[in-house]
C-alpha cells in the first residue's frame, strides 16, 4: 500500500486549494481499494470509504479525519 501512496503522491492536484478537504493521494487510494472490493459506482466507493475509514487510517499514514 505504501508503494501506491508514493505513486499517487506524484500526480498533480489541479483542484482549487481552498476546496481540498482530503489529499488527492488518499482519495485515489480509497477509490482504488473500493474498486478492488467490487464497488461499482461513486456511491459504493463513498460507502466503502466510510465503512473502512478506521482501517484505512490505521493501515496508512493518513491523518485522523472525520467524514462529513
Amino acid at each position: 500500500m505504501k508503494r501506491f501512496i508514493r505513486i499517487f503522491k506524484e500526480f498533480d492536484d489541479a483542484r482549487i486549494q481552498a476546496m481540498k478537504e482530503y489529499p488527492l493521494d488518499e482519495i485515489l487510494l480509497s477509490a482504488f481499494l473500493a474498486v478492488l472490493a467490487n464497488a461499482s459506482g461513486w456511491n459504493e466507493i463513498e460507502q466503502f470509504g466510510i465503512a473502512k475509514q478506521t482501517w484505512l487510517k490505521n493501515s496508512s499514514r493518513w491523518k485522523a479525519r472525520s467524514t462529513s
